[in-house]
């Protein structure tokens, strides 16, 4: 079983993610990012390095978004 945790715009902190990994969550659902998580949004899209930022977020607090 895989077990996902969805965090809205503003809400993938590094004390969220912590809460996710001690809860055994190994998918994270970004629901409509704003500004202030994916720059890009700004101008109604998501950039690919602002992809590659948030992923590299998530990883850096024990996430791995290629897990299975």
């Amino acid at each position: 079983m895989k077990v996902g945790l969805g965090l809205y715009a503003g809400k993938v902190t590094k004390e969220n993610l912590r809460f996710a990994r001690q809860l055994g969550v190994t998918r994270i659902v970004q629901h409509l990012p704003g500004e202030e998580t994916l720059p890009s949004t700004a101008g109604d899209h998501w950039s690919l390095e602002d992809l590659r930022a948030l992923v590299r977020h998530v990883e850096s607090e024990g996430g791995d978004p290629k897990s299975e």
